[in-house]
């Protein structure tokens, strides 16, 4: 009887691919919330109406409520203008994570690092010109898609 281990190099290589492209989501989405975050508090405290801060930079004001609906994938230049219309900029700061651990802060603990189990309910993989999207479904309504371009 020929059987395959789900431990072989290709299914234990396919398997950190896929861990990576989920970490690499994660983080992502992690950078997008705390800019998304940032903005939107330098807004509320400008106390201006949503047609104020597109009136100051030329903008519709359907647009702003588009850009401030949620995280989004926003440009530099979509943060620089939201900003620029509260008269306000962001103060660039990269701190490494070996050094936020040292700190020994709940805020940052090292297990949030680590990747984590979940229950998956569905794996699509979608092969396009640009690259590869997977599409994680977990438990029970949760998707997560992962996008990586060929090289």
């Amino acid at each position: 009887m020929n059987t395959t281990s789900l431990t072989t190099p290709v299914a234990k290589s396919a398997s950190d691919d896929l861990a990576r492209l989920a970490r690499v989501a994660a983080f992502e989405q992690r950078n997008r919330n705390l800019v998304y975050e940032a903005v939107v508090r330098a807004l509320e405290q400008s106390g201006l109406a949503k047609k104020d801060i597109a009136s100051n930079i030329a903008k519709d004001p359907a647009q702003i409520t588009r850009w401030l609906k949620g995280p989004s994938n926003w440009t530099l230049d979509t943060v620089s203008n939201l900003l620029l219309a509260v008269d306000a900029e962001i103060t660039p700061h990269v701190t490494f994570f070996k050094d936020k651990m040292a700190q020994k802060s709940n805020h940052f603990h090292p297990v949030s690092l680590a990747p984590r189990a979940v229950a998956v309910r569905s794996v699509v993989v979608t092969q396009h010109s640009s690259g590869a999207a997977v599409a994680f479904q977990t438990w029970p309504t949760t998707t997560m898609v992962v996008k990586a371009s060929t090289p």
